[in-house]
């Protein structure tokens, strides 16, 4: 599920059931769930749900229509990582969102790396995404990121 318009034409319940179908579908292949939101409650939830329904990492679209301060932005993918025990790929998308996610605020943590790659939105693919291993340990090779 990501931000280009499937996720925006489903009630929640909907999104959690192609995420479980996915996740049965492939078996042996990682699973990232886009499970972003402007509303860091509603991203938590699905976060949550997405973990739940086997999913070995979220995309998280930065907080739009919001726009908050880098600080703002940090707290928000913070209260995830620390609640969903699955890494985060962070969506840099400013011309949908309004907002740069900088890389300090993504790595804003010396300890605990909020986000283990981020998506740029100019680099696309045909190929399936695929993690070398169930956990996002690498950055995109376009956008830096703290590795963890």
């Amino acid at each position: 599920m990501g931000s280009t318009g499937e996720s925006a034409t489903l009630s929640h319940a909907e999104h959690v059931e192609v995420i479980e179908a996915v996740v049965d579908a492939v078996e042996d292949v990682p699973v990232i769930a886009g499970t972003g939101s402007n509303n860091t409650a509603e991203a938590l939830d699905l976060s949550q749900q997405a973990a739940d329904a086997g999913a070995d990492a979220l995309l998280l679209i930065s907080p739009y229509y919001n726009k908050p301060e880098p600080q703002g932005m940090y707290n928000h993918y913070a209260e995830i990582a620390d609640t969903v025990d699955l890494p985060q790929i962070i969506y840099n998308v400013p011309s949908r969102t309004g907002r740069n996610i900088a890389v300090d605020t993504a790595s804003n943590s010396p300890t605990t790396p909020i986000s283990r790659a981020t998506k740029p939105p100019q680099v696309t693919s045909t190929a399936s995404p695929r993690l070398s291993s169930a956990r996002a340990t690498q950055s995109s090779p376009c956008s830096p990121a703290t590795t963890g």
